[in-house]
């Protein structure tokens, strides 16, 4: 039947996954924070609290596929610019909405971004921010469930990078499918494949002030550790 195979997965009735697919269609869980999320918050908060222990300005921020947007969100509550994107409109509703409600102190903008869209080619393609603007540092957190998406956010880190070399990446990962894709890409377009310096994930506790001990919004499964992005 038809309307069966559409279908793929039930979660469990009364959790937030169950109330987000069915009242606010959201399939990717943004309602949720993701386990990589905790790590990637962390790193951020630490990058923006040394700037302002060190006088210098605050922090530019962009995080692509932001979700539930804590990294984003960590970032605004210590004083910094941040550009948090997604694909969906929901997520970037929500994420403006927990800002306004903390009166948190930095200053946020949203913009849906298709990342395929970004890296393609011809008239009416999406253009990624990193493209036009400067940034300190780019957070991408546990967006690499696809091959396609993996590489293409490859593509748009290695742009930016290329464009900017100061630019910080915080891109940790909880061991998707798409981690190889989106690393030999960042190689191939970064110039490493015979520099001996290549990009990899090393595993990084979960923080202990992780709500929840870093459930995982779908199947309600604990993660001790994720993959944080090293470029040696």
């Amino acid at each position: 039947d038809l309307e069966e195979c559409r279908v793929l997965w039930f979660p469990p009735p009364g959790t937030a996954a169950q109330q987000a697919i069915s009242q606010l269609q959201d399939s990717f869980g943004v309602l949720g924070v993701w386990p990589a999320a905790w790590v990637a918050a962390e790193c951020v908060l630490k990058l923006c609290l040394e700037a302002k222990e060190e006088g210098r300005p605050p922090l530019r921020i962009l995080e692509i596929g932001c979700g539930a947007g804590l990294p984003s969100l960590c970032a605004l509550a210590a004083g910094a610019s941040v550009v948090a994107t997604d694909l969906e409109e929901l997520p970037l509703a929500l994420l403006k909405a927990a800002a306004i409600s903390q009166d948190l102190p930095g200053q946020l903008e949203t913009l849906r971004v298709d990342a395929l869209s970004a890296v393609g080619s011809g008239f009416g393609r999406a253009y990624c921010p990193s493209e036009t603007q400067q940034f300190d540092v780019i957070v991408c957190s546990d967006c690499l469930y696809k091959v396609d998406v993996a590489q293409a956010i490859g593509k748009i880190l290695a742009r930016a990078l290329s464009k900017h070399h100061g630019t910080k990446l915080v891109v940790t990962d909880a061991y998707r499918r798409g981690r190889d894709a989106f690393l030999d890409t960042l190689t191939i377009d970064l110039g490493l494949l015979h520099s001996g310096s290549l990009p990899a994930f090393e595993s990084v506790a979960v923080p202990p002030w992780a709500v929840d001990e870093a459930r995982d919004p779908f199947n309600g499964s604990a993660t001790e550790e994720v993959g944080l992005l090293r470029l040696r």
